[in-house]
């Protein structure tokens, strides 16, 4: 049931992917403990909470098929999940998982025993008024009525309509579907997965950057194993402040296309390269950057690619017998900008983000810092935070700054960065950064999700 319980978890995740930014839910713990024990063993007479009509008015055909369903005298007989609703109350339909063949079945036998399945795998379980317990032990009440089950666990639920006859005929000639099938479904939603990006060799520009191919040497990761890491530089030419993290980077090796995994590497032998692929990058200006793979020497040639989603990407052939080694330039920041021109026209505020200014402060290694402080809207549906909803960043010189820890004042503040709100709500937040110079200090904040409403505003140190 733990394994169901991951099951559970990742099709919670793609229906909010599915769902295309409306609200999110907690994915239905179907193996967790009963929020509360059921007196007297009873499964309960009320009736399960009612499916929200749509915008027509008319309840979910999921929840109500139109045939007639089967009847019997207890909760024994074939369910499916039709609707998970999560710990704040919000329902999700499952019906589109159905659509990409994905179905969640229910199976309570008069006998006291049943099974959950989904793709086509049966976990055993064990029913008797008003909860199911699994074969290693865990235990969720549920509460049944009008041929409906609610598996509740601590924080969430999930409801169960039981089977129409055709349903159920369909059911037990098919079954739950397979992971072949669930592949299928996704190929149809998203695409076949088929790489249809048109590279450039080495160097070149992909949308609104420019990618660069420096270099590449080998060593050791922290386990000792064989690692590459590759340089390349990054240039926003874009009119936003980016990071090179903005473009996807895959890696390759053999005939076989052969996926090569991240790696990490001690400190001793690490560079300031490893560490600038989410630096914030003012436009115009460029940031070296480096990845660390794990590879096998002699495992045939290697392709590093740099891509965007519209088909444009950069890529770096490699031979492992004959790496180029480490770039024979030195990369340097950039100098102190007169003036900041790429934040001519760009508003300091709008309907979700307002920037109330900055103040001069010490973190806690006495290190001098700016504490930036913000007014954050809630302009969407469903709750959310600051931190969650926008990338903000501060920057001099170009260059974005490293955040500080500053604890002596602003708590509430810094703390409500990570909080939830309710929509149309306002909340002050802010955030501490470490300073590099004593230049102007360029602050940006954009939606993190849609990629719009960019705001910013350009402070004098006090």
């Amino acid at each position: 049931m733990k394994k169901m319980l991951a099951i559970l978890l990742a099709l919670a995740l793609l229906l909010a992917l599915c769902a295309c930014g409306e609200s999110k839910s907690e994915a239905p713990a179907a193996t967790q403990a009963p929020a509360a024990e059921k007196s007297g063993g009873e499964t309960g007479s009320a009736a399960l909470p009612e499916k929200p009509a749509d915008a027509a008015g008319e309840k979910s055909a999921a929840a109500a098929p139109s045939e007639a369903p089967v009847k019997a005298d207890g909760p024994e007989g074939y369910y499916k999940a039709v609707e998970s609703i999560g710990a704040d109350g919000k329902r999700e339909d499952m019906s589109e998982l159905e659509a990409l063949g994905m179905a969640y079945y229910l199976v309570l036998e008069a006998d006291g025993t049943g099974y959950m399945e989904m793709f086509g795998e049966k976990t055993p379980l064990q029913w008797d008024g008003g909860t199911i317990r699994d074969d290693e032990g865990n235990i969720s009440g549920f509460h049944y009525a009008d041929d409906q089950i609610m598996l509740e666990g601590e924080s969430s639920k999930m409801i169960f309509v039981r089977l129409t006859d055709e349903q159920l005929a369909d059911y037990q000639e098919n079954g739950s579907g397979s992971i072949e099938d669930i592949l299928g479904g996704l190929i149809d939603l998203f695409g076949s997965g088929e790489d249809t990006t048109v590279y450039v060799e080495t160097e070149g520009m992909i949308g609104d950057y420019a990618v660069r191919f420096v270099g590449a040497e080998a060593l050791k990761d922290a386990e000792g194993k064989d690692a590459l890491r590759v340089w390349y530089d990054f240039t926003n030419q874009s009119a936003e402040v980016v990071t090179a993290g903005t473009l996807n980077i895959d890696a390759e090796q053999g005939e076989d296309a052969e996926y090569m995994a991240w790696t990490y590497i001690d400190s001793d032998v690490s560079v300031p390269e490893d560490e600038t692929d989410y630096l914030a990058v003012a436009p115009g200006f460029t940031v070296r950057c480096a990845m660390l793979r794990s590879y096998d020497p002699a495992g045939g040639e290697i392709a590093i690619k740099a891509y965007n989603w519209d088909g444009e990407g950069v890529v770096y052939h490699l031979d492992p017998a004959n790496l180029p080694g480490a770039p024979a330039d030195t990369f340097t920041y950039g100098e102190a900008v007169e003036g900041v021109g790429y934040m001519d026209g760009v508003p300091a505020a709008d309907d979700a983000v307002e920037l109330l200014g900055i103040e001069r402060v010490k973190d806690w290694d006495d290190e001098d810092a700016v504490l930036v402080r913000f007014r954050f809207t809630n302009i969407g549906s469903s709750e959310a935070s600051f931190g969650m909803a926008r990338d903000n960043y501060a920057l001099q010189d170009g260059y974005g700054l490293e955040s500080a820890v500053y604890m002596d004042g602003a708590e509430e503040e810094q703390e409500n960065v990570w909080t939830d709100i309710a929509p149309g709500e306002s909340v002050e937040v802010a955030l501490a950064f470490l300073l590099r110079t004593g230049s102007p200090v360029v602050v940006t904040s954009k939606d993190s999700f849609l990629n719009e409403s960019y705001v910013g505003a350009v402070f004098e140190l006090p």
